[in-house]
């Protein structure tokens, strides 16, 4: 079953809960105590499980990377651009409709595959999801 959810509201909310995330992993980054010896690169490097959520940034007219996600997570596509547009998938399974700049997007992935992605606006702006498992 996809999930599908639009809200300013909830965007400003993640923005500011992934602004804070960034922060924590900063200052955990920049540590000199050995007593933080405990993560290993491994958990810094996982891939988002079924309850984390990815996000894919619009700029400069380009997606982000394309991305591997676990079954069920949410992807948070943001149009960071000063131009509309839009997050379509190839075979239709999602699509944003216009992005206008500062909006946001959300979308669940239930089953695994690989989706590419396109900008209906512009064409040559595509990417991928793969989910796996």
């Amino acid at each position: 079953m996809l999930k599908l959810h639009r809200s300013k509201r909830a965007r400003s909310a993640r923005i500011a809960l992934t602004t804070a995330a960034v922060a924590i992993g900063l200052s955990a980054c920049g540590s000199d105590s050995s007593e933080d010896s405990d993560s290993t690169p491994a958990e810094a490097e996982a891939s988002p499980s079924s309850a984390e959520t990815a996000q894919i940034s619009i700029l400069d007219f380009n997606f982000s990377s394309p991305i591997t996600i676990g079954s069920g997570a949410t992807v948070t596509v943001t149009n960071n651009d000063g131009a509309d547009h839009t997050w379509t998938a190839d075979d239709g399974a999602f699509d944003s409709g216009v992005l206008a700049p500062g909006d946001s997007f959300d979308f669940t992935f239930d089953e695994d595959g690989e989706f590419s992605y396109h900008c209906e606006i512009h064409p040559s702006m595509t990417s991928s999801v793969t989910v796996d498992g």
